[in-house]
């Protein structure tokens, strides 16, 4: 299949003392799942010959394939592939896939570029062999117990076959106590027995066991970054037209959340050229305030407009005026699988479900910016001190503070404080009760002390692609999400450049705005401060804060849900509000996500009132 947004991805399997083990296609029937399959295979069973060439084996091979897959180097791929390649004219992603795997067996991971997620059933070796891309883009979840497995793109499915239970991860969910501490639980989902096949792994599955190893993670490369600047821009601007490219050649039109900001812009007027050129328009979804707020709110739509500048670029404001923190909280089902989607979805989702009813396949987004192309480098200025470099790092800290109007000597204590990592407050995500925080066993993921800026930027790597790798598999949006900066070769770029080439000229994220140059209206390219991708919070919480109390007021006394959860606090939070600190904002935002943590528990048997 060359990619889709739905999760898709199904088999159930049985080890047995047999040669091999027998997939039970009757699974994907009885729960209306769609296996997806090569063209010349069924989940039922099929011989499937290698390729015809001259060492061909005498005898067939017998594979199973179920994907979710679009490679974005499918024709170098073929190239490389040359006679080993699938027959006919045009082979699927699918096809292109099992031939890499005839040829290079497992190191085949390796060789992928692209967004998938697979399992590959070799009959002759008894092996059942799953990938998941460099970056989690695509779902991949599974259930093993005794000698059998089932692995699917969507919890619900996996929960519906008969045998697999619905129980709480405790520890997972524990893991929220200390910082970061979720995703240090590496490989797990909040349901018990559940797993996520994490980014950039593989597992094999036989009669000896489950084995999961990672076939890529990034790496500080020496040599792959120019020594001048300009050269070094001009390279990763190639790379970026070239990683849109890659995201944006499928079939559907293409959409972009734009928030205004360094990351999205960029995006934004990358693919409205490369599109121009093939005579298609980006359709660009952004959230800002209702007009009518404007006069006491800020927000950024004075740099999305600038946007209608483009010939090829059509904006679409979604509409949040009933939108708030407390959407959803009467639809339980949305939280069967992930405990806490991030408060006003519901405007853009409601955008995309359009555009995708008009033939929109695929959102491009800015994640994964910030350990690449936008990363900041707050610690350069301390790093130019520690290094010698005196008269750089005092030049640096005067520009940058006739920029922010800011002390030069609080620029370096800032720095200082950055390389040691020091900035480790942290503010729940739910509101746990005490007795169940003492659960978790999980270590704080703090940055290292005195992380360099590479270091640092591969200890976010991993907490981000953790966390996305989570959330792919349980929240899925209206239409295909795509991250061209996650991207093996950007990444790996950002994280080996040195830190002057990210703080520079008083500027942080150079990177980006070096790279930019000709593509970004200048307006843009040059911006220092951004607001709030989520406007005027505090009067959507107040606007619906009567359903959240409505919703506290039938917990009871002796509900179970108050093990985990602190209710009087959630209580105490659920108030109407004025004008907030960070301390505060954040106390609402776990207030909501505690509501939708109840919801998520109201599923399991132990915490039915």
């Amino acid at each position: 299949m060359n990619g889709t947004g739905s999760p898709k991805l199904l088999a159930l399997v049985e080890f047995s003392d047999n040669p091999a083990p027998s997939w039970i296609g009757t699974a994907a029937a009885k729960f209306g799942l769609d296996a997806l399959t090569l063209p010349s295979a069924s989940l039922a069973g099929t011989d499937l010959p290698r390729p015809n060439r001259a060492n061909a084996c005498p005898r067939p091979r017998s594979f199973f394939v179920s994907a979710d897959i679009f490679l974005f180097n499918a024709a170098e791929l073929l190239e490389s592939l040359g006679s080993d390649g699938p027959n006919g004219p045009n082979p699927t992603h699918p096809d292109i896939v099992l031939a890499a795997y005839l040829k290079w067996d497992l190191d085949c991971a390796a060789q992928l570029e692209g967004e998938f997620a697979f399992a590959i059933f070799d009959e002759a070796k008894s092996r059942l062999f799953c990938v998941r891309d460099a970056f989690a883009m695509r779902p991949f979840l599974y259930w093993c117990q005794g000698n059998r497995i089932a692995l699917s793109g969507d919890i619900v499915h996996l929960l519906g076959i008969p045998g697999i239970p619905r129980e709480l991860n405790r520890r997972k969910l524990a893991a929220h106590s200390v910082f970061f501490g979720e995703v240090a639980v590496e490989g797990e989902t909040y349901h018990a027995g559940i797993h996520n096949l994490p980014n950039g792994c593989m597992m094999t599955v036989g009669p000896h066991g489950v084995k999961v190893t990672r076939y890529w993670a990034p790496q500080t490369r020496e040599g792959i970054v120019p020594r001048k600047p300009e050269d070094a821009f001009a390279e990763l601007r190639h790379m970026i037209f070239r990683s849109v490219e890659q995201r944006i050649n499928r079939p559907g039109n293409v959409a972009i959340l734009l928030s205004g900001g360094l990351d999205s812009s960029a995006l934004a007027a990358v693919a409205a050229r490369i599109m121009e050129q093939q005579g298609r328009r980006l359709q660009a979804v952004s959230v800002v305030a209702p007009e009518k707020d404007l006069h006491r709110i800020q927000d950024e739509r004075s740099y999305i407009e600038v946007f209608r500048s483009f010939p090829n670029i059509d904006i679409h404001y979604a509409p949040v005026e009933n939108c708030g923190p407390y959407d959803w909280i009467d639809e339980p089902e949305r939280f069967t699988a992930f405990p806490h989607p991030q408060p006003m979805l519901h405007a853009s989702h409601a955008k995309l479900a359009d555009l995708a009813k008009s033939g929109t396949s695929v959102v491009l987004t800015g994640g994964g910016g910030e350990v690449g192309p936008t990363a900041g480098a707050q610690s350069e200025l301390f790093l130019m001190l520690a290094s010698g470099r005196w008269s750089k790092a005092f030049d640096e800290a005067r520009k940058r503070s006739a920029l922010t109007d800011t002390n030069p000597l609080r620029l370096v204590l800032g720095s200082l404080r950055a390389y040691l990592a020091f900035e480790r407050k942290t503010y729940p995500l739910f509101l746990l009760s005490s007795g169940f925080t003492r659960e978790c066993t999980a270590r704080p993921q703090w940055v290292p002390h005195c992380a360099s800026h590479a270091e640092l930027a591969l200890h976010w790597f991993t907490y981000l692609t953790r966390h996305s790798s989570m959330r792919s598999a349980q929240w899925q949006k209206p239409v295909q999400e795509a991250l061209p900066f996650f991207d093996k070769s950007i990444i790996e770029f950002c994280i080996s450049a040195p830190g002057e080439l990210k703080f520079r000229d008083g500027h942080t994220r150079y990177m980006i705005r070096g790279a930019m140059e000709g593509v970004v209206p200048e307006s843009l390219r040059w911006r220092r401060k951004k607001f709030p991708f989520i406007v005027n919070y505090e009067d959507r919480h107040n606007a619906q804060v009567h359903r959240a109390q409505a919703f506290v007021q039938l917990i009871g006394s002796n509900d179970p849900v108050r093990s985990v959860v602190d209710v009087p606090r959630l209580i105490q939070l659920a108030k109407p509000t004025t004008s907030l600190d960070r301390k505060q904002r954040w106390g609402l935002h776990a207030s909501a996500n505690t509501i939708r943590l109840i919801q998520f528990l109201r599923q399991f048997p132990d915490f039915r009132a």
